[in-house]
C-alpha cells in the first residue's frame, strides 16, 4: 500500500482530477491525472484506484485487484520511477480485468502513460487553446 501522504484522499482534489485532460484507456482501464505544484500539503505524487460492485460484488477480487495496482505503485515509488507533480486515478471499467492477473503489459501502460503525462504538465500551455480528444 502506498504510504498515506501519496494516497488521493481529499473530495475536492479527486472532482478536480476527474476533469483533468489528461486521460489514457487500456483494456478496460481508465488513466486520469492531473498536475500540481509540490507543497507540504502536496507532497508529491498521489495515487488512487477505483473499483467499483459492477466490476465484481465480493470486496474480497475488489481488494485483491487493488492490492495488485497498488503493487504498481508501491514499487514506482520504491525505484524512484513516479513522477513528483501528478495526482492519479485509475478507474477499472471492465470485468475482464479480473480474469487477467496485472501483468507486466499493465506495468508498461501505466508507467509510459504517467511519464507523458508528467512531461505533458511541464511543458507551459497556451491559455487561450483548447484540447480536444
Amino acid at each position: 500500500m502506498l504510504p498515506k501522504k501519496h494516497r488521493l484522499v481529499k473530495q475536492s482534489d479527486i472532482s478536480k482530477t476527474l476533469k483533468s485532460r489528461y486521460r489514457a484507456f487500456f483494456d478496460g482501464i481508465n488513466l486520469i491525472a492531473r498536475d500540481h505544484k509540490v507543497t507540504s500539503y502536496r507532497p508529491g505524487f498521489r495515487g488512487l484506484i477505483v473499483i467499483s460492485k459492477k466490476i465484481h460484488k465480493r470486496a474480497v477480487i475488489r481488494n485483491s485487484l487493488r492490492r495488485q495496482f497498488n503493487a504498481i505503485f508501491e514499487g514506482l515509488h520504491a525505484s524512484d520511477k513516479l513522477p513528483c507533480n501528478l495526482d492519479c486515478i485509475i478507474i477499472l471499467k471492465d470485468k475482464t480485468c479480473i480474469d487477467l492477473k496485472i501483468t507486466e503489459h499493465y506495468h508498461k501502460f501505466i508507467v509510459s502513460q504517467l511519464n507523458r503525462f508528467s512531461k505533458l504538465a511541464a511543458t507551459p500551455q497556451n491559455p487561450t487553446k483548447v484540447l480536444t480528444h
